[in-house]
């Protein structure tokens, strides 16, 4: 027995091949082929051929530890014959190219070792130069062996850099870099340029990618008439062009399997030539769920084929799991989300709601369904709520309009309010109140907002009153005093302060009236400087003291216009004559301008209209 050790001995990477970090070994020490130092470290040759290489006595010669080699060995405790492993992935040893390496010239050259990603039988090129793996000597056109001079120097001593290698497709060179990415522990990439679902494939176990890549490339060759021994490449080929454009090739793919297979019955997913790709999903990949989505695409293709997509609950269930379906019927779907059955056959009629027409009625696809789940309790019409409440329902739509009565509860598009909803709505009134119960000696000089609700005639008559008297509470404008039967209605507050807040404001639709302007105008008065706002509620309200303020100041042209019979643009054709300064504001949407002068030169430019000549040319336009 030979005890000796190696003069180098380089450390081993983290990614790297245990047989390329023997073939380093020997390139280092200047043997002529890696047998002479198995020789040392007293591996037989059979050893070395197989997976069981002792990590431990290739350790002692090269003066390392054995835990620095472990991850690189193919062999853990407890494994049987057929298992192996691959930088800590589980795999059987038909995965993996132990007698016949391929290597990336390019790579080995850049890196200076080989990774373990090489070894994989489906590896057959290399992603990152997009080349097929070198697995011959172009010199003696021997097939690469692990006992060799060097890692690019064949046993016949020729180079073994050669770059005039084929190149590979665009989906090819994706799946192998999810292979690559996955041995290696890399990050996955977001997305691939062939529309592979990288994600759904990242989250596979290296066996599982295998096996799915030997499934879907075997089963393609098969469908072309291919029975014999399947080389690597055209397995890999096949599986990515399958895998490529998702689901779509899936489909067309599970298409070819089905020709020449159709029955008159409907079609299920279990018969007619897709039974052993159905129990291949069900059975064979690892984790369950990570296969979740080759289950949806085979559920897609049998529903769009005319089955009645049953199958879709067999395809999704797993020991210990609850199965939530993905395919439900109306009745389930209006359970799901509180509705009367009537209400889900309405969005369905209105085509709201995604479905599958089938043959024995229509089947809704949850996962699509554009109804966001929703919190726990009943949802009610506008006009029960509104009663509810004691509100108009014209009052509770204008708050719900500027956002006063907020919507956090209710599935989108769904039309109602929850009850969640009206019971934050309620408690955000009634917090307002200091004293919960109040003597109704104290009401003089106070009004209720049920007096609010109820009036019919000014000046609360008006709805759009009552709604700005609900955002005056909310936004804290108009102080509560108390409350008397304890409900929204019983909320009393000074009349005097309420009449001087109604006043203190206006709207930009009531204060471009005031103004005689349009409404879109008055935004840019108000960068301006000539009119103040102040929020109420989410609303911004024009101050009646700065519209007072404005009105003294300015005059619109628009109306002089109107009340002399003279165009606008001829009053300002006039103004410029006069010498008069003009106000020009511009909209905030449009081109247009409004014109104002300062009320000072108002009687200037009457004077100058009231010319005899003006006023003929006036009368013969109202002629």
């Amino acid at each position: 027995m030979n005890h000796g050790t190696l003069v180098r001995h380089p450390a081993p990477k983290p990614t790297e091949s245990l047989l390329g970090y023997v073939l380093r070994l020997v390139q280092e020490n200047g043997y002529t082929n890696s047998g002479q130092l198995f020789s040392l470290a007293d591996i037989s040759y059979r050893e070395a051929n197989t997976t069981r290489v002792n990590v431990a006595q290739l350790a002692r010669v090269t003066n390392r530890h054995e835990c620095q080699l472990e991850p690189l060995s193919y062999y853990s405790a407890g494994m049987n014959p057929h298992q192996c492993r691959l930088l800590g992935h589980a795999l059987i040893t038909s995965d993996l190219r132990i007698r016949t390496p391929q290597i990336c010239p390019e790579c080995l050259v850049e890196r200076g070792f080989i990774e373990a990603h090489f070894e994989l039988t489906r590896m057959t090129g290399c992603p990152v130069h997009r080349k097929v793996l070198l697995s011959g000597c172009p010199k003696c056109l021997q097939r690469l062996r692990w006992s060799r001079p060097g890692l690019l120097e064949c046993q016949c001593g020729a180079s073994l850099f050669d770059p005039d290698r084929a190149s590979l497709s665009p989906f090819e060179t994706d799946l192998l870099d999810i292979f690559r990415r996955k041995v290696l522990g890399l990050p996955g990439a977001l997305q691939y340029s062939s529309g592979f679902p990288a994600r759904d494939l990242q989250n596979l176990s290296l066996r599982s990618l295998v096996q799915v890549t030997n499934k879907l490339g075997r089963s393609y060759l098969k469908t072309q008439g291919e029975t014999g021994r399947l080389e690597s490449q055209h397995i890999v080929h096949y599986a990515a062009k399958v895998l490529a454009d998702w689901p779509q090739s899936f489909f067309r793919f599970l298409g070819m399997l089905r020709e020449g297979k159709l029955g008159s019955s409907t079609f299920r997913i279990t018969q007619q030539g897709l039974s052993g790709f159905y129990g291949f999903v069900n059975q064979y990949i690892e984790p369950k769920e990570s296969a979740d989505f080759l289950r949806i695409a085979l559920n897609d293709y049998s529903t769009s084929s005319g089955g009645r997509g049953l199958s879709d609950r067999k395809l999704f269930q797993r020991a210990g799991t609850q199965y939530s379906a993905r395919f439900i019927t109306i009745s389930e779907f209006a359970q799901r989300y509180s509705l009367a059955e009537k209400t889900a056959a309405r969005y369905l009629s209105s085509e709201m709601i995604p479905c599958i027409q089938t043959g024995h009625g229509p089947l809704i696809d949850s996962r699509a369904a554009t109804l966001a789940r929703h919190s726990p309790g009943r949802v009610y019409r506008l006009d029960k709520v509104a009663k509810m409440i004691r509100m108009p329902v014209k009052v509770l739509r204008s708050l719900m309009a500027s956002g006063d009565y907020e919507i956090n509860h209710r599935p989108k598009n769904m039309p109602g309010l929850h009850e969640l909803d009206t019971q934050s709505f309620v408690r955000k009134l009634m917090s307002l109140s200091p004293v919960q119960k109040c003597d109704h000696s104290l009401l003089e000089g106070f009004i209720s907002v049920q007096t609010i609700i109820d009036a019919r005639n000014a000046p609360y008559g008006p709805m759009k009153v009552k709604a700005n008297v609900i955002r005056l509470l909310l936004a804290r404008e108009l102080p509560v005093t108390g409350c008397v039967d304890g409900t929204i209605g019983g909320l009393i507050f000074s009349e005097h302060a309420l009449r001087l807040c109604l006043r203190n404001g206006r709207n930009l639709r009531e204060t471009a009236t005031q103004l005689h302007c349009t409404v879109e105008f008055v935004p840019p008065l108000v960068e301006l400087g000539l009119l103040r706002r102040k929020k109420i509620g989410r609303n911004w309200w024009i101050t009646e003291e700065s519209i007072i303020e404005f009105q003294q100041r300015y005059v619109c042209l628009a109306s002089l216009a109107k009340m002399t019979g003279f165009h606008s643009s001829t009053l300002i054709r006039h103004c410029n004559q006069c010498g008069i300064e003009l106000l020009l504001v511009k909209s905030s949407k449009y081109k247009w301008r409004q014109a104002f002068i300062r009320i000072g030169d108002e009687p200037t430019l009457l004077s100058f209209l009231s010319q005899p000549g003006l006023l003929v040319g006036v009368a013969k336009r109202t002629e």
